[in-house]
C-alpha cells in the first residue's frame, strides 16, 4: 500500500515536472523540501547514495538491466528534488521506482 502511494506522488511529480523541465536549477536543490524540512546538505546526499546503492544492489539481485536500474535512479533524484526524505521513507520510494 505504501508503494502504491509514492507511486501515485512520482506520478504527480513527474507530471509537474515535465511540463516545465528535466534539469533542476541548483538554486532548488539548494532549498529542497529536504532542506526546508531541516535535513543539512551533506545529510541529503548521503542519503541519496545510499539508496541509489540500494537500487543497484536490488537491480542485481533481481537481474535487472543497467537500464532499468538507472532509470529507477533518475526517478528517485527526481522525486526527492520536489519532495522530503522525511515525508517518504526512501527504501520504499527506491522500490516504487524499480516497479
Amino acid at each position: 500500500r505504501r508503494v502504491a502511494h509514492v507511486c501515485c506522488t512520482m506520478l504527480a511529480a513527474h507530471e509537474q515536472r515535465s511540463e516545465t523541465r528535466w534539469i533542476v536549477p541548483s538554486e532548488e536543490l539548494e532549498n529542497s523540501p529536504s532542506r526546508r524540512d531541516g535535513i543539512r546538505a551533506e545529510e541529503e546526499k548521503k542519503k541519496r547514495r545510499q539508496t541509489v546503492s540500494y537500487i543497484e544492489e536490488c537491480g542485481k539481485k533481481l537481474n535487472l538491466r543497467k537500464l532499468t536500474v538507472v532509470v529507477a535512479e533518475t526517478y528517485l533524484n527526481r522525486f526527492y528534488a520536489v519532495q522530503s526524505f522525511k515525508r517518504y521513507d526512501r527504501f520504499v520510494a527506491a522500490q516504487a521506482c524499480l516497479f
